[in-house]
């Protein structure tokens, strides 16, 4: 009889450490701690919180390696990747990155949390699989990997728009500098338009009114093309700027 409850014991500490092991895998990265309690009924447990009743009290255990890998930061096309994952871009519109930075974020966060829940769910299914010996265990250890690689895109894509919104001061007071130039060379070009051609005579039905019209649009298509492209800039410059606020 002690031989048989010898025997239970040790498979219960074996399925203990091998929850504890899968625990380290599955846990998020920025909680990279195990907590080891006993309930009411003496069962053993082991989570990434500690328990919600007060009288149960839980051990910290630490974990080596619990901190999970993030992946590798790539180019391709004029695109940046996370894995599989592509970065909103490309890398030198900056206008189409930081326009869509906050929400990518807040949908990558959401993911990885959602990620992170299914890695805990598949940890305690595969901790019951490989107690009880039941079929299935192969096929959630591939569900747990394809999570964890999907967790370290999102990691890498997280830091990614860290970094980007650290910059974005930087970025602002370039744009910032970019717009007001793009402002003087639109006023110093009206300026020679209206020095050249003079001020816009309007509409005069009379035949020296379409006379002094005509003179004065011919004289302005030489200045027309450059005021519309310098028009265009400065426009476009104001939206980034508004983007990037």
């Amino acid at each position: 009889m002690s031989t048989r409850f010898f025997l239970l014991g040790q498979k219960r500490r074996r399925a203990g450490v091998a929850t504890l092991l899968l625990l380290a895998l599955a846990l998020p990265i920025q909680a990279a701690k195990v907590y080891k309690w006993v309930d009411d009924e003496g069962q053993v447990h082991y989570g990434g919180k500690p328990p919600e009743k007060e009288s149960q009290s839980a051990d910290k255990i630490p974990v080596l390696g619990a901190q999970q890998a993030m992946a590798t930061l790539r180019i391709r096309n004029d695109y940046e990747y996370c894995g599989k994952l592509r970065l909103p871009g490309p890398i030198h519109n900056r206008k189409r990155i930081f326009s869509s930075l906050r929400d990518r974020r807040e949908e990558w966060q959401e993911r990885l949390q959602r990620n992170e829940r299914a890695q805990r769910d598949i940890v305690k299914r595969q901790a019951t699989q490989r107690g009880s010996r039941r079929s299935g265990y192969g096929s959630s250890n591939d569900s747990r990997k394809r999570s964890q690689k999907e967790a370290s895109e999102l990691r890498c894509a997280l830091a990614w728009a860290e970094r980007k919104q650290e910059n974005l001061g930087g970025i602002r007071n370039d744009v910032e500098t970019e717009l007001d130039i793009a402002r003087n060379n639109l006023e110093i070009l009206q300026q020679r338009a209206n020095r050249a051609c003079g001020p816009d005579p309007g509409v005069d039905s009379r035949p020296s009114g379409r006379r002094t019209q005509k003179n004065w649009k011919s004289c302005m298509r030489r200045y027309r093309s450059q005021i519309s492209r310098s028009e265009r800039d400065v426009k476009k410059l104001e939206t980034e700027m508004r983007n990037i606020r």
